[in-house]
C-alpha cells in the first residue's frame, strides 16, 4: 500500500540528485514492494548507485509507512544490512552524504565496538538466544552487521521481526551449507 508517490527526492529527505538509471532502480524497487514480491536483486555494475538506491528506496518506504501511520515507520520493524565491515561504513558514510540526517532514525551498528556495547553477559539462565541486547535492536529503525556476526549469533537476530533485509555483496551466502 502506498500513501505517497513514489519519488526519490520526496521532502527534505534525499539531498543529492539522482542520476537517470538510480531513478530508474529505486522506481523498480517501489513497483517491487507494491507488488509484493518477496525479495529483489540490484546488479548493476559496481559503481552506479546501488547503495544509494537502497538508502532512497528506505527513505521513502520510511515515510510511506509513516504516512500510513505504522508509527515509527518500516512497520515497526527494523531495516537489517548485512555486509562486510569496509562496506557496512560504506553504508554509513552514503547515508551521511546522501539523506538528511535522522532520516533512517536509530542505527545500531553490530560490529566493532558496537558488537561489544550490544553483547549481553553470560549469567543464569542465559542462552545463545541472549546473546544480545534484542530488545535494543528491535527498538533501533535500522540495524548494520557483518555475515560473520551474523552467523555467529543467529539466535539471538531471529527473534526480531524485519521490515526489510539488505544483503550487500551476497554471494557470501552461495552455498546451502552458509
Amino acid at each position: 500500500k502506498t500513501a505517497i508517490d513514489p519519488d526519490i527526492a520526496h521532502g527534505y529527505r534525499v539531498m543529492s540528485a539522482p542520476k537517470q538509471h538510480q531513478i530508474e532502480g529505486f522506481t523498480w524497487l517501489v513497483e517491487a514492494w507494491q507488488a509484493g514480491w518477496p525479495g529483489v536483486l540490484l546488479a548493476d555494475d559496481m559503481g552506479l548507485g546501488k547503495t544509494y538506491q537502497t538508502l532512497t528506496f528506505l527513505a521513502w518506504l520510511q515515510d510511506n509507512q509513516k504516512m500510513l501511520g505504522h508509527g515509527r515507520g518500516f512497520a515497526n520493524a527494523p531495516v537489517l544490512v548485512v555486509a562486510h565491515t569496509a562496506l557496512l561504513r560504506t553504508w554509513i558514510n552514503e547515508a551521511e552524504t546522501h539523506l538528511s540526517s535522522e532520516t533512517l532514525g536509530d542505527r545500531i551498528e553490530v560490529f566493532g565496538p558496537g558488537l561489544r556495547e550490544i553483547k549481553r553477559k553470560q549469567g543464569p539462565g542465559w542462552s545463545p538466544e541472549d546473546a544480545l541486547d534484542v530488545a535494543r535492536l528491535r527498538d533501533s529503525e535500522w540495524i548494520l552487521v557483518t555475515y560473520e556476526t551474523l552467523a555467529t549469533y543467529h539466535r539471538a537476530f531471529a527473534r526480531i521481526n524485519y521490515s526489510v533485509i539488505v544483503f550487500d555483496e551476497m554471494q557470501r551466502i552461495k552455498s546451502p551449507t552458509t
